[in-house]
C-alpha cells in the first residue's frame, strides 16, 4: 500500500530541477510577504537539490547561494548574510569574471554589508567599481 504524504519533499518521485524552480517561485512569495524564515526554509531546499543536481560550483548554485543571503541579511544575521553572499560572489568570479553584472551586483552588496559593519572599503577586492 503507498504512503500518501501532504507535502513536496515526501514524494516518491526523484527530485528534480523543476521542482527546485517551484520552491524558488515559493520563497519569492514569501519573501514578498516579508515571511523570512518559511523563505529561507525553501531556498535551503533549492540550494540542497542544485548542489545534488549541479554540483557546487554551478551560476544557479550562486545565485541561490546569494538570494539566500539576502534572505539572512532580512532576518538580521549579517555574518551569515556575509558569508553565502561571498560563496555566490567567488563562483560568479570562477565562472563569469570579475565584469560580469553578476558578479559586480555580489561585490556591491558585500560591500554595503562591510559598510554596514563598519569595515574597511574592499570594493576593489571583490571586484566592485
Amino acid at each position: 500500500m503507498k504512503k500518501h504524504c501532504s507535502t513536496m519533499s515526501c514524494t516518491l518521485a526523484p527530485v528534480t530541477l523543476s521542482v527546485a524552480s517551484t520552491l524558488s517561485n515559493i520563497a519569492g512569495v514569501y519573501n514578498s510577504q516579508g515571511k523570512f524564515k518559511e523563505a529561507l526554509e525553501n531556498m535551503e531546499k533549492v540550494l540542497e537539490i542544485e548542489l545534488k543536481s549541479l554540483g557546487p560550483s554551478h551560476v544557479s548554485v550562486a545565485m541561490t547561494r546569494e538570494n539566500i543571503g539576502y534572505v539572512y541579511q532580512k532576518l538580521g544575521n549579517l555574518a551569515q548574510a556575509r558569508s553565502c553572499i561571498e560563496e555566490a560572489h567567488a563562483i560568479f568570479v570562477r565562472s563569469l569574471g570579475l565584469v560580469h553584472p553578476n558578479t559586480k551586483k555580489a561585490a556591491r552588496s558585500l560591500e554595503q554589508l562591510h559598510q554596514y559593519y563598519g569595515g574597511a572599503t574592499v570594493a576593489l577586492y571583490y571586484g566592485g567599481q
